[in-house]
C-alpha cells in the first residue's frame, strides 16, 4: 500500500518548526510531508513546501460567513477554521485519498503508517473528544467536515446552537471559544460518529493529546505557574512511555504505554530539547545539548526577544526606576 502523506499548515518560521520536521521525517523517510506555509519557511528542509496563498480559495469563501464567538483574536480563530479548507483544496489538487493532518508542534516517535493503518475505515481519528492535532482523514470525510463548518454559520438551527453555547461559555467558564474543535464535536453529534479516539491506548500505542494534560497518565511532581504538571515520561530504547493509571492490556509488564507522538502545545515547547532525538534516533539529553539548543539562531532570537519585551514592559521599568513600593 502507498505511504500516507502528512500535511502541516503553519505560517511563520517558528523556532520549533525545523527540529520537529526533522524528527518527523526520521520516522517517516518515505512518506510525503507537505508543509503548506508562507515564504518564510521555504528553505526549511525535510518537507515539500507549498504556498498557502495558492490554496485559499475555499477559505476566503468561508471568511465571508464566519462569525466570531471567541475570547481569542478573529485572525487566530478564523485561521483555525480556514486551514481545513486550505487542506481540502490542496488534497483535491494532489489527488490524495487518505492523509494525516498534524499540528506543527506535534512530535512523532513512530511511522505514521504504523499508527494510522488500523483506522482507515473511520471518518477521522481524534485525540480526546474533539482534538484534530494528529488526524487521519479521507477526501470524502474532510469534504463532509468542511461542508458542516459552512452549515454552522449559514443554517439557523446551528447558528442558534453555537450562540447559546458561547453564552454558556461566557457565563460559566468565562474563557473559551466556538472553535474548529467545537465544530469537530458537533460533527460527531449531528453528522457522523464514525470516529475513533487514539489518545486512548490502542494497539499497544497512544497518541498524546497534550503533554501538560494527564488524561489518565502519571504526571511529574513539579508544576508550572498555573499549577499544571506534565506527563511523566519514561524512556525505553529511545522511545517515550507513560504510566497509565488504570490497568489496561495495552500496557507492558511495567504498566507503561508507548507514545507514538507528543503534543507540545503552548509553553510545553520549552521541553523540546529534552524530547528530541538525534540524527541516529537516540536520546542524548545533557548540558551540552541544552547549550547547543539555546545557541541555535532561531531559539536564541526568540528567547532574547521575549526577555527584551519583558524587560521593557512599563511595570518592570517603574520597578527599576523607583524600586519596590513601601507599604
Amino acid at each position: 500500500m502507498e505511504h500516507l502523506p502528512i500535511i502541516i499548515v503553519h505560517c511563520g518560521n517558528s523556532f520549533y518548526l525545523e527540529p520537529i520536521l526533522r524528527q518527523n521525517r526520521y520516522f517517516n523517510p518515505d512518506n510525503r510531508i507537505c508543509l503548506i506555509s508562507d515564504k518564510s519557511t521555504s528553505r526549511i528542509a525535510h518537507a515539500e513546501h507549498f504556498l498557502i496563498d495558492d490554496y485559499m480559495s475555499s477559505a476566503k469563501e468561508f471568511q465571508k460567513i464566519y462569525r466570531h464567538y471567541s475570547v481569542n483574536t478573529v485572525a487566530f480563530e478564523l485561521f483555525c477554521f480556514q486551514r481545513w479548507f486550505c487542506v481540502l483544496d490542496f488534497i483535491k489538487e494532489q489527488k490524495m485519498e487518505h492523509f494525516v493532518c498534524i499540528d506543527s508542534d506535534y512530535l512523532l516517535y513512530e511511522s505514521i503508517d504504523n499508527i494510522m493503518r488500523p483506522y482507515l475505515s473511520y471518518d477521522m481519528t481524534l485525540l480526546g473528544t474533539s482534538g484534530a492535532m494528529c488526524a487521519l482523514f479521507s477526501r470524502e470525510s474532510l469534504q463532509r467536515f468542511c461542508d458542516f463548518c459552512t452549515q454552522l454559520y449559514t443554517e439557523e438551527k446551528y447558528l442558534t446552537l453555537i450562540q447559546e453555547m458561547y453564552e454558556e461559555i461566557k457565563n460559566v467558564k468565562k474563557i473559551g471559544a466556538i472553535s474548529d474543535m467545537t465544530a469537530v464535536e458537533l460533527y460527531r453529534r449531528y453528522v457522523s460518529d464514525n470516529v475513533v479516539d487514539i489518545a486512548v491506548p490502542r494497539h499497544k500505542l497512544c497518541m498524546d493529546l497534550r503533554l501538560w494534560s494527564p488524561i489518565g497518565f502519571e504526571t511529574e511532581s513539579r508544576t508550572d505557574l498555573m499549577g499544571r504538571a506534565p506527563k511523566k515520561i519514561y524512556w525505553r530504547n529511545n522511545r517515550p512511555y507513560g504510566k497509565f493509571l488504570t490497568p489496561t492490556p495495552e500496557a507492558d509488564s511495567e504498566g507503561l504505554v508507548r507514545f507514538g507522538g507528543l503534543h507540545l502545545q503552548g509553553g510545553s515547547k520549552r521541553m523540546l530539547p529534552r524530547l528530541l532525538l538525534n540524527k541516529k534516533g537516540e536520546l542524548r539529553y545533557n548540558r551540552w545539548t541544552i547549550i547547543r539548543w539555546y545557541l541555535r539562531p532561531a531559539v536564541f532570537t526568540q528567547v532574547f526577544c521575549k526577555a527584551l519585551r519583558w524587560y521593557l514592559t512599563p511595570s518592570v521599568i517603574r520597578h527599576r526606576i523607583f524600586g519596590k513600593k513601601k507599604r
